[in-house]
């Protein structure tokens, strides 16, 4: 039995802190990675992706990365590497690759996540689009964007169009024939006005 032979090593009495089996191991690191990921996914929801934007711009799938690297892969590798009966160095060694590993392939994903949330809201022409800082492309609205941005969550524009239906419709073919949409438009952009 496992547990019978690391009783007998002698690296048990000097270094209590090791788990005793693969299985507390596993265990234990899976509590880790929980912890880690409740805070991971409070972030998404409620900064990143809020509201409607969870379900409509990506947040559900941010979240599943991040629960595969965080909640599996770690886990996993130190079910399949733990070995209590190795010596002292080589557990220390397995333990720094499990952790390093999970730790890169972690930020990597958490990155990625970051990379695709909504940094804008914005309201045209009676419509919601969710966009991303890559689908600014001039430098003057990445510009704008980055200056105007908040570091956590999506800030909301709408872009005022005339009441008048001619003048609309004429700004509209305007952004159409130019082949650049209406909703990057930041120099038509004005702050949503969220409180009455």
């Amino acid at each position: 039995m496992e547990t019978d032979e690391y009783l007998s090593t002698p690296h048990l009495k000097k270094y209590r802190w090791l788990p005793k089996t693969r299985k507390n191991a596993f265990l234990g690191h899976l509590l880790i990675s929980v912890t880690i990921f409740i805070a991971l996914a409070a972030i998404i929801y409620w900064g990143w992706f809020p509201g409607a934007l969870f379900f409509g711009a990506g947040g559900i799938d941010g979240i599943k990365i991040v629960a595969a690297v965080d909640l599996v892969l770690g886990p996993m590798l130190m079910l399949i590497i733990y070995n209590p009966l190795k010596s002292i160095g080589k557990i220390i060694f397995d333990l720094c690759v499990i952790f390093s590993v999970q730790f890169g392939c972690l930020i990597a994903g958490v990155y990625v996540v970051y990379q695709e949330r909504p940094v804008a809201v914005t309201y045209v022409d009676d419509k919601f689009y969710a966009l991303k800082l890559k689908q600014f492309k001039k430098d003057e609205d990445r510009f704008f964007m980055e200056s105007n941005l908040h570091p956590m969550k999506p800030e909301i524009f709408y872009v005022r169009l005339p009441e008048d239906a001619k003048s609309k419709a004429t700004i509209l073919v305007f952004y159409q024939t130019l082949k650049s949409d209406l909703t990057t438009r930041t120099a038509l952009y004005e702050k949503m006005p969220l409180e009455r």
